[in-house]
């Protein structure tokens, strides 16, 4: 047996053994109970207790503790909040500014000016939003910030990078990842008393690491890391499977995209897809096209949001073209709504859902193995899509107008 082969069985039998090891003590500790999977589901939930933690008001009784342990962590020369009472600081989710967008959070110091938080976990940039932050922001009065809190960088489409790299010298733009989130939740936990509230911030933290971050369970990690630390061979041979990982991923892809054209055919559609990004780059995505006929604008589209083969998310797309009809996107929505309920709309996507909903498994966050342990042993994800694509098209059947470019 390879050193990779005895490598790969050894972590094998160590998870193996970790999860029985769980299973008989799920009665007794519960080991996957997580207190935030009933606290957060979405980017707004998340904003919310962001929010509450951040506000000197905050039912967490810590008065302005936390939000100078943050403010702390903005790398200002001269901070225009300094020496300011941040006691009296209003803190407020999904603030309204002149061109009908929503910041996240907005921390609004008395005194001394506005820092807005655009928190973008899982969620797709829409066009010149945060430009259109940064100029509300803009005509606050005394200093102002702006922060994108996300593991990516923006998309130009929301902020040109000339714009942005200007902004970055002035100090009233910042990007923040939320390994720096999990820190500062961690210097949260060090400074507080009541254990009420040391349980909350830990279920965040713990919910940062495992759903935004991607990291392994940790008591899992450990087991891995024993395994590969166990040797010098096995320390190579790690590397030698990291480097494979790259090229295993995209032969199931195109193995999947091999069983979604056969499966098209029978129903007479057609696959488009991005050859260029095939894996582990955000952008990657596959269209499906459902006549023959040229110049389909809108179709039912599945593509990776983020590095990393993270936020998958599918609904229907405009192609590259610069096209955009609100009336059009209006109704493009409530066709799909009537079949797969309500959903958000940009200018890109009339109607669009992350993956862990709308399909028949959570299929959201491929950062992890289980979607791809799917593609390997079976076509049901293939399946799963061409079901969708047949809905869709059932839909559209007398409405096939709203795909096409509308003149008017």
């Amino acid at each position: 047996m390879s050193t990779t082969s005895k490598l790969l069985h050894e972590v094998d039998t160590r998870l193996r053994v970790l999860r029985e090891a769980k299973e008989r003590l799920r009665g007794r500790y519960a080991p996957d109970f997580r207190l935030y999977d009933f606290l957060v589901s979405d980017e707004n939930g998340l904003s919310r207790i962001l929010a509450s933690l951040l506000s000197p008001n905050g039912r967490h009784g810590q008065d302005a503790l936390y939000l100078e342990l943050f403010l702390d962590r903005l790398p200002v020369p001269e901070p225009w909040w300094n020496g300011k009472d941040l006691l009296n600081t209003i803190v407020k989710c999904e603030v309204s500014t002149v061109h009908n967008r929503r910041i996240d959070i907005v921390i609004d110091i008395p005194g001394a000016g506005k820092i807005g938080i655009e928190n973008k976990p899982w969620a797709v940039d829409q066009k010149d939003q945060l430009a259109d932050y940064a100029e509300h922001l803009s005509k606050s009065v005394g200093g102002w910030m702006l922060i994108y809190l996300a593991n990516s960088e923006p998309d130009e489409s929301s902020i040109e990078d000339t714009v942005r790299e200007n902004l970055e010298r002035e100090h009233k733009f910042r990007l923040l990842d939320f390994d720096a989130i999990h820190n500062w939740l961690e210097s949260c936990l060090m400074h507080t008393r009541p254990p009420n509230v040391r349980v909350f911030i830990e279920e965040i933290m713990h919910f940062v690491d495992e759903k935004i971050n991607g990291r392994l369970d940790m008591s899992a990690q450990e087991e891995v890391i024993k395994e590969i630390k166990a040797s010098p061979a096995n320390l190579a041979a790690a590397f030698a499977i990291r480097d494979a990982l790259v090229d295993v991923k995209g032969r199931l892809m195109l193995k999947l995209i091999k069983d979604l054209e056969r499966l098209l055919r029978a129903h007479q559609m057609r696959l488009i897809w991005t050859e260029d990004k095939l894996v582990s780059k955000r952008g990657f995505a596959f269209q499906i096209y459902f006549w023959s006929d040229e110049g389909q604008e809108i179709c039912p589209t599945f593509e990776f949001q983020s590095s990393d083969c993270r936020d998958f998310s599918w609904g229907m797309r405009r192609s590259s073209r610069d096209y955009y009809s609100s009336e059009q996107w209006r109704e493009i929505n409530k066709a799909v709504e009537d079949v797969y309920g309500p959903s958000s709309s940009t200018t890109w996507w009339p109607w669009i859902l992350y993956a862990n909903k709308g399909m028949k498994a959570n299929y959201r966050d491929w950062s992890i193995s289980e979607p791809w342990e799917s593609l390997a042993s079976d076509d049901a994800f293939a399946q799963n899509v061409v079901e969708i694509a047949v809905r869709l098209k059932e839909a559209f059947a007398d409405r096939k107008h709203l795909l096409f470019q509308i003149q008017d």
